[in-house]
């Protein structure tokens, strides 16, 4: 008997790695084509009949991903012209040499036994191709930045999001803007699509302080606010006749391929959409550019939502209206990782091919951005003093930083802070259910050893009952399930199903309509025969375990399978490290800057995905199908393409300044050239560990300087002179260790990693001594410190003017500012 493979697919956010995410989400159904098999009954492994996408859940990038490779594989023979082909025969023609080089012998046999499994493999080849284009080439910070164009002056955002908008109408548009998808491959018959949304309106998500003309004063204690949002799409490939809606979950997006059409459902006006109407698909795009407008980067996006969507959380402002439109962000600042959602979804469909075709699930989770766990006691607001540079002058000096720098600071870890407190923890609460399985399988275990085949207790049956039927309930009313769904003859036909081979001689098995007027008589409280009776209150007990474990109606049928960028080069046996996209810096946007490292990420999630399906056994390609792509470097990097992506960002932040202000500019622009630089170096290029460290030098006379010097390490007049500061003298730079490389960086720092105090003459300055550096091996106290301060004493060689040579160990790590609870005595 044949079987099918349907897939669920999780995309987290990366903005420029999504080149990363859509070339793995494409490589893993072309090799699940090719190589995914089934074991069927008699232990041989064979080959999947189809395989069918029926769930897709994206965030951010993510979403934007998704899809477009949903609007490609809705009609994939016209989007030959996105690419430059002239016709589709010549667009398939190369299609076709491409996956015969690549999967060789196994394309040519799929090609001439399952030639609808090929066209399947020619569809997504083709998008992989289109996604690749997009992500690579068209999607650029040149064009991002909108250099030249006066449109992207009035927006509120860094970057031009009329560019993505009008990315969203091509690729999500059909020739002559008349949608036909009766050319589809791979999607399902119905497919639910979701993308996770930030409202920057709060609504409440549960309670409403009532009963009480005190009630207001409990609004924060019972009233829950968020910011996230689902928006999911219900797209039926076939069309949905008015009599069947009713059965639709209520919040969902219905469209259909058919006349749009109203209906009345439950009181709410509800709206079965076309498929072969380009609105709706353009309102397909415009959610998922709203679930990337990455904020500050992008202006938000507006989008109108319904009242049948939000349910409850409809504000009451808005009780007179069916709809309203609410602005948008980046749905990944609160859920990056939407896999609860696309699990729900998954068991929401499953539930609904009970009784069909044989099938196994598999959930693909693709993130780009897995961040290794990494301790950093750093923290900048810690920092008394700092380097400045002159507006007006350009020249170096130190001094207390402001206030305000201090409290900028902070504003990345709050920021940070606040996100991680926000987002759900999606994986984690997946991974205990899914050792909540394990507890279940146990526990279950017990109770089969226990079972005499004794009935319940009349009123302890109806109790337990009575109670699973209301949790039931609440669960069905908290999904918005229409009433058809979990129901207890439902869960009652899961657990026999999970427990085959206990009830297999206590229920009649071998005869189906028996089984089943056996179940309806127990659901219905008829009388049955008494090893019946026993069997189906054991079976409620499972169920009521179920319930107190949190798996209530929940299946251990679908697989998750996590695609990142794991690092292949270090090491080729377990447990893998991961690897640090090229593009992952500047939050992300990084990879726009360079067309090389989106097409290394391409190539590299397409070698990932290769690997690590076959090495979970899901694929049974062969070890040598793909060759690692070979490591990309991070000096390609260069100073010219970093001093463009400066020049572009400086020049956009002289349009955001309002006209009253610009003409500070000049003044502004070294202070700005010199920040855009730091920010530059810091996030785009290699990842390392930086130690940001303060050095003072305790002075006896102010007739000193320290010495400044270029990025070549060639002097430059930029010294820095002392300052009073709590009474004292002294001179105060700033250095960066990286402990990785054991190297120092630094405005004041000169060859072999020495700083040089010279003595300030009436014309020029005097070579006074060279300073080493603080020695930081690992373990050092100061990689705990918030902000390290070293101190070296030159009060008597600066009061005689006579130089020495100093050793490292004569700096002295100053202690950590004093914590409040620190006794006084």
């Amino acid at each position: 008997m044949s079987k099918t493979l349907r897939l669920g697919f999780i995309m987290g956010g990366g903005v420029s790695l999504g080149s990363f995410s859509s070339a793995a989400l494409c490589e893993s159904i072309k090799q699940l084509l090719v190589y995914a098999e089934y074991e069927d009954t008699a232990g041989q492994k064979r080959p999947y009949a189809r395989i069918e996408i029926d769930v897709l859940t994206g965030s951010s990038a993510g979403a934007i991903s998704l899809g477009i490779m949903l609007r490609g594989l809705a009609s994939p023979r016209d989007q030959y012209q996105l690419l430059g082909y002239n016709s589709y025969s010549h667009f398939r023609q190369e299609l076709q040499q491409e996956l015969l080089g690549q999967f060789g012998e196994a394309a040519y046999k799929m090609m001439g036994e399952q030639p609808e499994k090929f066209e399947d493999l020619l569809a997504i080849q083709g998008v992989q191709k289109l996604q690749e284009h997009i992500w690579a080439k068209e999607v650029n910070l040149d064009e991002l930045l909108a250099q030249n164009k006066e449109k992207v002056k009035a927006q509120a955002g860094l970057l031009d999001r009329s560019y993505i908008d009008e990315m969203g109408h091509r690729y999500f548009g059909f020739p002559q803007q008349q949608p036909v998808v009766s050319q589809r491959r791979l999607l399902a018959p119905r497919v639910l699509f979701a993308c996770t949304l930030s409202n920057l309106q709060a609504l409440n998500l549960q309670g409403s302080p009532k009963g009480s003309p005190f009630g207001s004063a409990l609004n924060d204690a019972e009233v829950y606010k968020s910011h996230a949002e689902l928006r999911c799409f219900d797209l039926n490939f076939g069309e949905v006749r008015e009599e069947f809606f009713q059965h639709y979950p209520i919040p969902w997006r219905q469209f259909h391929l058919g006349p749009a059409y109203c209906y009345d459902n439950k009181g709410q006006q509800k709206e079965m959409g076309s498929l072969l109407n380009m609105a709706y698909w353009q309102e397909l795009s415009a959610s998922c550019i709203a679930s990337a407008a990455f904020p500050l980067a992008f202006e938000p996006v507006r989008l109108r939502r319904y009242r049948h969507e939000l349910q409850d959380r409809w504000p009451e402002a808005l009780a007179a209206e069916d709809s309203h439109i609410f602005t948008y962000v980046d749905g990944g600042m609160f859920n990056n990782e939407p896999i609860r959602e696309a699990m729900r979804l998954g068991s929401y469909l499953d539930q609904l091919h009970k009784g069909g075709p044989d099938y196994d699930r598999l959930m693909l989770f693709v993130d780009p951005i897995v961040g290794e766990i990494k301790e950093d006691f750093q923290e900048g607001s810690a920092q008394l003093l700092g380097l400045q540079r002159s507006w007006l002058t350009g020249r170096a000096k130190w001094g207390a930083r402001s206030p305000l720098a201090r409290i900028g600071d902070k504003l990345p870890k709050l920021v940070s802070a606040l996100l991680h407190e926000s987002q759900q923890g999606e994986w984690r609460k997946i991974k205990a259910v899914v050792d909540r399985f394990e507890e279940r399988k146990k526990l279950r275990q017990y109770q089969k050893l226990q079972y005499s085949g004794k009935q319940l207790p009349p009123q302890e049956r109806q109790a337990l009952r009575q109670f699973i039927e209301e949790e039931l309930a609440q669960l069905r009313q908290g999904l918005y399930l229409p009433p058809a769904y979990l129901q207890l003859s439902q869960e009652l036909s899961r657990i026999l199903s999970e427990e085959q081979a206990f009830f297999a001689d206590k229920l009649p098995w071998e005869d189906a309509q028996a089984l089943w007027d056996s179940l309806y008589a127990y659901v219905e409280e008829q009388e049955i025969k008494a090893e019946e009776q026993a069997a189906w209150d054991l079976a409620l007990s499972f169920l009521a375990l179920d319930l107190g474990l949190g798996l209530l109606a929940k299946e251990q049928k679908a697989k998750i399978v996590g695609i990142a960028p794991f690092d292949f080069y270090r090491s080729e046996t377990e447990p893998y490290g991961l690897l640090q996209l090229p593009g992952l810096g500047l939050s992300g946007f990084a990879g726009f800057a360079s067309e090389a490292a989106s097409r290394y990420e391409a190539r590299y999630a397409a070698y990932c995905s290769f690997r690590i399906l076959r090495e979970l056994g899901y694929s049974s390609a062969p070890a040598n199908l793909m060759q690692r792509p070979a490591a990309f470097s991070l000096e390609q990097f260069d100073p010219p393409l970093l001093n463009g992506v400066r020049d572009a960002l400086l020049q956009r932040f002289s349009q955001l300044v309002p006209s009253e202000y610009r003409r500070a500019l000049p003044f502004l622009e070294g202070f700005l050239s010199d920040s855009l630089d730091r920010f530059i170096e810091q996030n785009i290029g290699p990842k390392r560990k930086c130690i940001h460290i303060e050095l003072r030098l305790h002075l006896a006379k102010d007739n000193y300087c320290l010495r400044g010097y270029n990025e070549e390490e060639a002097y430059k007049k930029n010294q820095l002179n002392p300052k009073n500061w709590a009474g004292r003298e002294y001179i105060v730079t700033k250095i960066d260790y990286y402990p990785e490389l054991q190297t120092w960086s630094g405005p004041n720092l000169g060859p072999n990693n020495r700083l040089w105090l010279d003595r300030i003459r009436l014309f020029n300055e005097q070579e006074f001594m060279p300073l080493p550096l603080p020695e930081i091996p690992e373990g050092h106290p100061a990689y705990l410190r918030a902000y390290p301060v070293f101190e070296l004493d030159l009060r008597t060689e600066t009061e005689i003017g006579v130089g020495r040579a100093i050793s490292t160990q004569e700096w002295q790590l100053l202690p950590d500012p004093k914590s409040l609870d620190t006794p006084e005595y």
